[in-house]
């Protein structure tokens, strides 16, 4: 018996594994803790193929094979993989074959499974319901196909399905975290969306509200000096992954037009390079943060201005955490907006779903 828990944002699904182990008796599968069975992540990314190539796994959906994840987007081009991720949210059949990218990853031969969906829309919520009901109470057969020996492998899985709210797995990061607070203002700041939560520690969510910005804005920016200096970085998702890592100098390639006698400098000149963003990521960040700062002391102002009380606790995460935690605490600090305790999440990518595991109350080691 596993449990898995799925947090498919815009950019990045997450996934959090946990199992049950019986031993030789005949212990109660109802009391038996859940233990840490593995987690992963990849791009939200979903390509239907036409040519199979050897180093990818695909995932039969109909009559159709498609790619999910890295091995979706090494086939897509730039532009292809920014439109894909600017997409409002999952569509319903991209949420069933991501789905079954993740049973076919963690389940065994045969398995039952339960799932935990966290959503934080509507329409994300109906989908996965959807999903959820064709699912109910049958053994579902995931097949997949195999690049390299062109093999296709067959799991089987009995599913049930459950969905999580985000806010509710956010208050369990809280808790597990041991945070000790009041009232906190959780800002989430995402790809192309940042959601903000007010959380009291005694009743929970009060208060849920999305903008529409995110940690795009960098890659915009940097995607149009590319173009501009006539540089082509043909995968999206390293330069990502550098930004990601805080690097200021990125490696790029030069795309030129040479002739034959040319083609040893423009060989050379193809070979990866580093580009200085330095600049660009701080006028970037600069600008975001106007945008921030604005949401953020707009719902401090209407939601506190009736109240006694002052939120204790600011906490920052989600995939630009690291990159606009600081400097939206500072801003707030000079307009005298002051917390008591800051928290910024250096590590968010799996947040939603170690709350949603605690929310939960699967108890598991790792």
């Amino acid at each position: 018996m596993k449990k898995i828990l799925v947090d498919a944002g815009n950019f990045y699904t997450k996934v959090y594994v946990m199992h049950q182990t019986l031993g030789n008796g005949r212990e109660d599968r109802a009391t038996q803790p859940y233990q840490f069975y593995g987690r992963g992540f990849f791009p939200t990314l979903v390509g239907r193929t036409g040519d199979v190539d050897k180093g990818k796994m695909y995932y039969e959906d109909g009559a159709e094979l498609y790619a999910v994840g890295y091995d979706c987007s090494s086939s897509l081009g730039l532009n292809q993989v920014i439109d894909a991720f600017d997409d409002e949210e999952i569509s319903a059949r991209n949420a069933r074959i991501i789905l079954k990218k993740i049973i076919f990853d963690y389940a065994d031969i045969k398995d039952d499974l339960e799932i935990d969906v966290v959503v934080d829309s509507y329409r994300k919520a109906q989908v996965f319901e959807e999903i959820a009901e064709e699912y109910r109470d049958k053994e579902i057969e995931i097949t997949a196909f195999r690049g390299y020996d062109k093999r296709r492998i067959n799991k089987h899985a009995t599913i049930h399905l459950d969905l999580l709210s985000s806010g509710d797995a956010v208050q369990g990061f809280l808790d597990k975290k041991g945070l000790d607070f009041g009232t906190a203002l959780i800002i989430d700041v995402g790809y192309r969306k940042t959601k903000i939560y007010v959380v009291d520690s005694q009743n929970g969510v009060e208060l849920f509200q999305v903008g529409d910005f995110g940690v795009a804005s960098y890659y915009d920016k940097i995607v149009k000096l590319f173009a501009e200096e006539k540089i082509e970085d043909n995968h999206f998702l390293w330069l990502v992954k550098q930004v990601e890592l805080g690097c200021e100098e990125i490696e790029v390639r030069r795309e030129g037009k040479w002739g034959t006698a040319d083609n040893a400098l423009a060989l050379a000149n193809r070979s990866p390079r580093c580009y200085d963003i330095s600049l660009v990521m701080e006028n970037v960040r600069w600008d975001l943060n106007k945008e921030f700062k604005r949401l953020t002391t707009d719902i401090l102002t209407a939601f506190y201005t009736n109240r006694v009380e002052w939120t204790d606790m600011l906490v920052v995460t989600g995939g630009g955490a690291s990159l606009s935690g600081d400097i939206l605490r500072l801003s707030l600090a000079e307009s005298g907006y002051r917390f008591n305790d800051l928290y910024i999440e250096n590590q968010p990518i799996y947040t939603l779903l170690e709350g949603a595991s605690y929310v939960l109350n699967a108890p598991h080691t790792e």
